[in-house]
């Protein structure tokens, strides 16, 4: 009931992943995306929005004060825990969700995202980009 191939597969993973590499990869082109995403925040003018993460796990809040520091961490200072726990409201998480989706990005409970290895530059431009056209058609639709 062996499957040898699988097993040499897991094993070379394994050996892989223990490099810490991989890990490092991921926090680095997940803090390079969300400073791109709060560049795209900042060239739309949209106030009291950003993007926040700790490398490779991020999120969007839209229109509810926050603010993140210039690494893409959140500034506590800026939001409180319900703001935080509510997240965007109804409408804002429907547009970005249905927007990004239009382009191409599947956000997770429609305000994050996670980089994974599979992931380069190019995966990182496309989600920019999407995310900039769909805050635009936010912004003129009046969403925000």
């Amino acid at each position: 009931n062996a499957n040898p191939l699988s097993a040499a597969a897991g094993v070379a993973m394994l050996k892989e992943a223990a490099t810490g590499e991989p890990q490092k990869y991921v926090e680095r082109i997940g803090r390079k995306l969300t400073i791109a995403l709060n560049e795209a925040i900042l060239g739309l003018g949209i106030e009291g929005s950003c993007v926040y993460g700790d490398g490779p796990l991020w999120h969007v809040i839209l229109g509810r004060g926050a603010k993140a520091h210039p690494d893409g961490t959140l500034d506590m200072s800026s939001t409180d825990p319900a703001s935080l726990r509510e997240s965007n409201k109804p409408a804002v998480k429907a547009a970005l969700q249905a927007g990004m989706m239009q382009r191409g990005v599947d956000l997770m409970s429609g305000k994050s995202g996670i980089m994974s290895t599979a992931h380069t530059d190019i995966e990182l431009e496309q989600t920019v980009d999407a995310f900039r056209e769909t805050l635009r058609d936010m912004l003129t639709n009046r969403v925000l």
